[in-house]
């Protein structure tokens, strides 16, 4: 019995300590008094503390602990007061509780769930798959707090799928953003414009904030017209259309915006008031029907402003009042003897109020359309001048009084290289009111000024008649200067041997075109160099030689071809085998190379997981090919698409190289299916063998010839080949008409010791699309001066209607994996009708022993484009997997 009476005694005292160190209760609130001198901030930081604790979670005994110190200090300060050193104390022990409560996740779970969200951020149209991949980390984490801000992320989540659909059923899947707003930007798809819009409230959500917003964020996506473009109705300037569309969402009454009219200074313009108004959550527009806008500045524009959001991201809509004046006139009669009386009519456009007239023989008018008398017989400038509030312009005729028809002309450039645009002037006297001009080619013109292009070259010179005629009679003039059309000076050059064991003698053969060459300089990469045409030299130290050539005419032009490391003069190695260290020390460097090869197929617009570890390897596209599309040719969208991003796989728990592959086509057909080779470089070889770079937001091009881009890191004497493994061609409108000199570049070539970028693809206005680009770039060393190079570069020059060219025998496929890493489509008129086998390609297919390259782009049969094509080589070696069948 005593036994019992000590045991019962020992759980009563037990249960008394516990008891007495439970000064909190049972959920742990922080019980104080609102009227206590912890002030505002203090006492809120604790209401949400409360708020927090009070749904239950569970709370780790550290945590409890902190919150019994907090308690105590608390009282304390109330007992005693709260001095200087109390209230930091308190501040401190809060924010441990606040660390300690504010999502219940330790630091590799929430660095990956906000890692999540920043590819949300960096890859908005990617939303889905990385929502609901946090989604699933919170549920496999547990605990109440992980649970609660899962539901909420799914909240979210729901909510952005229902905006989605409601703006596609509003606006359509090809729906674009014309504005930037709020971090999204012009050009984004719906997908990436929903994506930016819930990137706040994620981050909101785990940090511990609540999602909902006490005003909802309006977005704005796009504002349609994009100008307010008036016309003049009597006495009034009207917009016709009469109304200005916002598409969004999150529209609701609280966020209703206001609108004004702003002067081109940004200032308000009293007493016009607008009323911009909610038609839907999506959808907010404003009524300008009846508006008279004759007393608007010039350059005025319309601006929308919201109440919870700063007014430097409100859209802002140009408003010109009416067109700047151009000045033109005609006169009559055009001629004859003095005195002669003239009426001069002004055809000016761009609604002028003001003219000026000097007539050339002192006197001048204010009149729109005067008559003036001219006394003396000799030729007169006349000239006129208008003017309204938003500019100036002038033009002016020539008048002949009392002298006879006599033909003339004048025509400048004198000379140059095919083909030839030559502007001609008309400079006859008498008046003439015909014209019938002979270019000597066969083709003839009745302009008054025409141009002319001449395509064939004839260095002897075209002759050009004018021929000019009026009531009283003709008159004919051939000028006695010829126009000089020179063949296009192009440097090129062959060379025997282009490889073999130092030393190497090799015979260099002078292979350029054009016209009157008359000199040649040689830069044979060793120091060297010569004058010769045809000259010979020898390379006394192994390694790989850049070769350049510069060829001079008579006339002074020039033009250089440079090949980079064409002549190979290497050095003998025994048996070498990746993964052993070689006899010599300078090609160690390749025991960090292995490559990898692989095909993936997958529809238009799609984006496919690789699997490929972007923490190991680097990954680009080599080759490309797009079946069964319809070229849109209608409008403005992204035209094509092929390149490989890193983005975190749910599948291999890592972040993996993805595909996405597009071209441009009709959307009520179906998409293309695509078939995309991928080459990937172990990266144990970047910086010592390799680079990769990524370029974005690059301008298209402006035609032949002129580079898009250059970056100083790209710089020859550190890369012996830079080539594209990745490119997008971003919102342009596809050109089909008539033949192009350029229909689709992604390449590289050297300029001036750098690395040149040309993108281009043929649409209505150049430059119009945008450009992403991939480089792969091979560091230059002696390591690369073997028999059979770890990598080999090629340029290949194919023939019109040639779609699979041979590669040489020299590069087997024994022996090499190959792959297209830059393209040229030239001078080919694109096929618009109808659905194409071959939409695009430009692949290296083997062909038994040899390679083939594949290229060929939708074109008319008889107006076919030419390919300049640039391969990279890897010696099967340092190949680890390939494609079945290489």
């Amino acid at each position: 019995m005593n036994k019992t009476w000590f045991l019962n005694l020992l759980i009563v005292l037990v249960l008394i300590v516990l008891a007495a160190g439970c000064d909190i209760p049972s959920s742990y609130e922080l019980d104080i008094e609102t009227t206590s001198d912890l002030g505002p901030e203090t006492l809120a930081r604790i209401d949400a503390v409360n708020r927090t604790l009070a749904t239950g979670m569970e709370v780790g005994p550290e945590t409890r602990q902190v919150i019994r110190e907090l308690n105590e200090t608390i009282r304390q300060g109330m007992k005693a007061g709260f001095d200087e050193a109390t209230l930091k104390r308190v501040d401190d022990l809060l924010r441990v509780v606040e660390d300690g409560l504010k999502i219940g996740l330790d630091e590799d779970t929430l660095a990956t769930l906000n890692g999540l969200v920043e590819v949300i951020d960096r890859q908005p149209g990617q939303w889905e798959s990385a929502g609901t991949e946090i989604i699933r980390t919170l549920e496999r984490t547990g605990g109440t707090m992980a649970g609660r801000m899962a539901a909420e992320i799914k909240g979210v989540m729901n909510e952005a799928r229902l905006n989605m659909q409601q703006m596609t059923a509003i606006a359509g899947v090809e729906f674009r953003c014309n504005v930037d707003f709020l971090g999204s930007k012009a050009g984004a798809t719906l997908q990436e414009f929903i994506g930016h819009t819930i990137v706040g409230k994620l981050r909101n959500i785990l940090s511990g904030q609540p999602a909902l917003e006490p005003i909802p964020t309006p977005w704005v996506c796009q504002v349609i017209p994009e100008r307010v473009e008036v016309v003049r109705v009597g006495e009034q300037l009207i917009f016709p259309a009469g109304l200005i569309t916002l598409t969004g969402y999150n529209y609701v009454d609280a966020n209703a915006p206001r609108a004004y009219v702003a002067d081109e200074a940004g200032n308000p313009i009293p007493g016009l008031q607008l009323f911009p108004y909610r038609t839907s959550p999506y959808q907010i527009q404003l009524n300008l029907q009846g508006i008279d806008f004759s007393a608007i500045p010039p350059r005025s524009r319309i601006v929308f402003t919201w109440p919870n959001v700063p007014e430097t991201t409100g859209v802002a809509i140009l408003m010109p009042v009416a067109n700047p004046p151009v000045a033109r006139f005609t006169f009559a009669p055009s001629g004859g003897g003095a005195p002669l009386t003239v009426q001069f009519t002004d055809a000016s456009s761009g609604d002028p109020t003001e003219w000026q007239w000097d007539f050339g023989d002192g006197a001048t008018s204010n009149e729109r359309n005067p008559t003036h008398t001219f006394m003396e017989a000799r030729r007169y400038t006349v000239q006129l001048t208008v003017r309204n509030p938003l500019g100036s312009s002038t033009a002016s005729e020539v008048l002949v009084v009392g002298e006879a028809l006599a033909a003339n002309f004048s025509f400048s450039p004198r000379q140059g290289e095919a083909p030839l645009v030559v502007n001609f002037t008309d400079r006859s006297g008498g008046n003439p009111t015909a014209w019938t001009w002979d270019f000597g080619d066969g083709q003839t013109s009745n302009e008054q000024n025409p141009s002319h292009i001449y395509t064939t070259p004839r260095p002897e010179g075209y002759s050009v008649t004018l021929r000019v005629s009026n009531a009283e009679g003709t008159s004919t003039y051939t000028a006695p200067d010829r126009v000089i059309v020179l063949e296009k000076l192009q440097a090129d050059f062959t060379a025997t041997p282009t490889s073999g064991q130092a030393p190497l003698t090799v015979a260099f053969q002078d292979t350029s075109r054009g016209s009157h060459i008359v000199a040649w300089e040689w830069d044979f990469g060793d120091g060297t160099t010569s004058t010769e045409r045809n000259p010979v030299h020898t390379y006394t130290t192994h390694n790989l030689y850049d070769v350049r050539l510069t060829v001079t005419t008579a006339e002074g032009r020039s033009d250089t071809e440079s090949k980079p490391g064409f002549i190979n003069a290497y050095k003998l190695l025994g048996m070498w085998r990746p993964g052993l260290i070689p006899l010599d020390p300078i090609f160690a460097l390749l025991n960090n190379v292995e490559a990898h090869v692989a095909k993936f197929s997958l529809p238009g617009g799609q984006m496919l997981d690789t699997g490929w570890s972007a923490n190991r390897f680097v990954c680009g596209v080599v080759g490309m090919v797009a079946r069964n599309g319809d070229m849109d040719e209608n409008g403005h969208g992204d035209i094509l698409k092929a390149y490989l991003y890193p983005q975190y796989s749910n599948t291999y728990r890592e972040s993996t190289w993805w595909l996405t592959a597009d071209f441009r086509t009709h959307s009520d057909q179906a998409e293309e299916s695509w078939e995309i080779t991928v080459l990937c470089l172990d990266k144990r070889g970047e910086g010592g063998v390799f680079d990769y770079f990524t370029y974005n937001n690059l301008p298209g091009g402006e035609g032949e010839g002129k580079a898009v881009f250059s970056d100083p890191q790209l710089n020859q004497d550190t890369y012996i080949y830079c080539g594209v493994v990745g490119q997008e061609a971003a919102w342009g409108d596809i050109d089909e008409n008539n033949v192009h000199d350029v229909v689709w570049q992604a390449y590289t070539a050297p300029s001036g010791g750098t690395w040149m970028l040309y993108l281009d693809f043929v649409t209505h206005n150049r430059p119009e699309e945008t450009w992403k680009a991939n480089l792969l770039c091979i560091r230059r060393g002696s390591y690369l001066a073997t028999e059979k190079p770890t990598f080999r570069f090629e340029h290949f020059d194919i023939p019109r209607g040639n779609h699979l060219y041979l590669l040489p025998e020299d590069i087997p496929t024994r022996d090499y994996v190959c792959g297209v890493v830059g393209v040229d489509a030239r001078r080919g008129d694109l096929l618009e009708s109808g659905k194409r086998p071959i939409l695009l390609e430009a692949e290296i297919v083997p062909q038994g022993p040899v390679w083939g390259l594949a290229t060929d782009i939708a074109t008319h049969s008889d107006r076919e484009e030419t390919w300049s094509v640039d391969v990279l080589c890897i010696n099967r070696t340092v190949v680890k997997t390939v494609p079945e069948g290489w």
